[in-house]
């Protein structure tokens, strides 16, 4: 029944077409098999064993909030044991229980005697809530509870990874700075036997975020910057976790990515996880803490709300007319815009102060993207992102549809802010394209600025462009002969560049996905 409810759900917002895009996108999906390779990306024993026999210089303890109501007993049990069952074990958990009833409360008192006379060193704060005030003030009640110096956030249904809070606190022994920690998460089904669905991250992507709260689980924060944020808000309850991570990030020193499945997300009725339709109001919820967001940091913005479930469209206001002098338009023959709107949809993103270059998405004459941006590997080979894919289709974790940066974006369908491009030196052509973008694109980072792809903003590629032509400054010998490097020459000119600037690896993108055919797919 609940599944007949979510079709009919998909069906009313999107309609029939959209109803059998979605259904063959997910058809076709190259998760599909996550589940029977969920092994894979999860630690073995051995890997178990000897992050339970390694000291780390500083030891944390990590305190986890529940904000628990009428939790079933199973699910309560299941949470606690992943938590006794951590490879690294400075944690507590703090449980605010709103519950009417005494089922929580049962489970808890049995534990904490067990704890007492087994496990000493395990920790189980617990306050019975007089009321249930709502999903932020109860969380807010857990908070009260936690003496850790860091702070990690679970939903009372949920489970963690066994190596969860080792990765948190070996990321806090590598990066000092870190007060924002995140990681890769999946869903798990009722009974917990069946993995699906994993969400394998960007490193830190405030464009991305803005459009989609991506970061969600697991979620860990320094004491230090809750302290300077404060708790949640309870007039953003259904996205009181989109707030509070927007406030966060505005004020963290440094926000860090474990590219990791830790958290494992539990499908049913009453989950989000299981039906993002589920809860509708946390969207008008969403809207109002992205306008708040934008509020604080003085960027005049619009919030629109897009058809897709949770994910929102910023138009930008420059606060005053574009200046066609300050930009760099890059519209070669041949690459046709779709609609009225995409110029000013262009100049909305570059607009931002941050912004070096926004590139549109391109698609083919018969319908499928050409490119989406660019990911690249260590090696400086480059795959466009999504190439191939219907058009119509929203990509992997809707990324094909979704405002975010991205490592590099093509030179087919983009607009540079001229400050950004003289303050770099521009394009360097003696490389071939697509290296010639992301030499481009790599060197707007390193300086500060980000590379943003729109996919909102579109163009059809009716001719292969001419990129030697976007360039006044061509690269010459000593006769005056201009210069071009092999593909060859250009991988190793980019490799050196990120070996360099320190790069492990795009961070646009993710290390679990394959560095080879098609782009967001399992390795």
């Amino acid at each position: 029944m609940g599944l007949i409810n979510k079709a009919l759900g998909v069906y009313k917002r999107y309609g029939l077409l959209g109803f059998m895009l979605k259904l063959n996108e997910k058809i076709q999906s190259p998760m599909r098999s996550y589940g029977k390779r969920v092994r894979e990306f999860m630690p073995t024993e051995e890997e178990l064993h000897a992050q339970r026999e390694f000291c780390f210089l500083v030891e944390p303890r990590i305190s986890i909030i529940v904000p628990a109501y009428e939790t079933k007993t199973e699910f309560l049990e299941e949470l606690i044991v992943s938590l006794e069952e951590q490879s690294y074990e400075n944690w507590e958990l703090c449980i605010a229980d709103a519950s009417s009833s005494d089922i929580v409360e049962k489970v808890v008192r049995e534990r904490i005697t067990k704890y007492e006379r087994e496990k000493p060193n395990y920790c189980i704060r617990y306050l019975r809530l007089s009321k249930n005030a709502g999903i932020s003030e109860n969380t807010n009640e857990g908070l009260k509870l936690a003496t850790g110096s860091y702070i990690g956030f679970m939903d009372h249904d949920d489970v963690l990874e066994k190596n969860a809070l080792y990765e948190v606190v070996h990321c806090i022994n590598q990066f000092p700075q870190a007060d924002v920690i995140y990681s890769d998460e999946d869903k798990v089904s009722y009974d917990l036997k069946h993995h699906t669905q994993p969400h394998f991250k960007p490193d830190f992507n405030l464009e991305l975020l803005r459009d989609n709260n991506y970061i969600c689980h697991f979620l860990v924060v320094s004491r230090t910057l809750l302290e300077k944020v404060g708790g949640f808000r309870r007039e953003f309850d259904g996205s009181q976790d989109y707030d509070f991570v927007l406030r966060c990030v505005e004020q963290a020193k440094q926000v860090k990515h474990i590219p990791k499945i830790l958290y494992h997300w539990r499908m049913h009725s009453a989950s989000t996880a299981g039906d993002s339709d589920s809860k509708t109001y946390t969207f008008d919820a969403g809207q109002k803490a992205l306008e708040e967001h934008f509020k604080r940091l003085g960027i005049e913005a619009e919030v629109q709300k897009r058809i897709e479930v949770g994910c929102f469209h910023i138009k930008y206001k420059a606060g005053q007319p574009y200046r066609q002098e300050d930009f760099i338009l890059l519209l070669p023959e041949g690459v046709v815009p779709c609609g009225d709107d995409w110029k000013e949809e262009l100049y909305s993103y570059c607009s931002q102060k941050r912004v070096g270059i926004v590139a549109g998405k391109t698609i083919d004459t018969h319908g499928k993207i050409r490119q989406n941006g660019y990911v690249f590997d260590m090696e400086g080979n480059l795959r466009p992102a999504f190439c191939g894919l219907n058009a119509k289709y929203k990509g992997y974790c809707r990324r094909a549809v979704l405002a975010q940066e991205m490592g590099a974006v093509s030179f087919e369908f983009a607009l540079i802010k001229k400050e950004a491009y003289d303050k770099v030196g521009g394009f360097d052509t003696s490389l071939p394209h697509p290296y010639m973008e992301l030499d481009f694109c790599l060197r707007l980072q390193k300086a500060g600025y980000a590379v943003i792809q729109a996919p909102s903003v579109t163009a059809i590629v009716k001719k292969e462009p001419d990129f030697v032509k976007l360039s006044e400054k061509v690269v010459t010998n000593e006769k005056k002969e201009p210069v071009f490097l092999t593909e060859n020459q250009a991988r190793e000119q980019i490799h050196s560049f990120l070996i360099n600037e320190g790069y492990t690896y795009d961070e646009a993108y993710n290390p679990n996905f394959s560095e080879q055919g098609k782009t967001f797919e399992l390795k």
